[in-house]
């Protein structure tokens, strides 16, 4: 939920959304590729709306997924 500052509280990381949320929830995306933390809502038609985007450094190494661990991968015939 956005606090009375206009802000919510990510993995113990502050992120301003803006005085008009207060009160409302709304959800963070970190996309680890693009690096970046996307903040929606769902506005009174329940309608996801971006509210605002940052940059996201994450300091750890990205590695590419191995094949046999991805979802939904056919798996080769034996």
């Amino acid at each position: 939920m956005v606090n009375g500052n206009g802000d919510i509280t990510l993995m113990n990381e502050k992120f301003h959304v803006g005085i008009e949320y207060i009160g409302e929830y709304a959800w963070a995306t970190i996309d680890t590729g693009k690096q970046t933390l996307a903040i929606c809502y769902n506005d009174e038609n329940m309608v996801v709306q971006k509210i605002t985007k940052y940059d996201y450094k994450i300091e750890e190494t990205i590695h590419i997924l191995n094949a046999r661990f991805a979802k939904n991968q056919k798996k080769p015939m034996s």
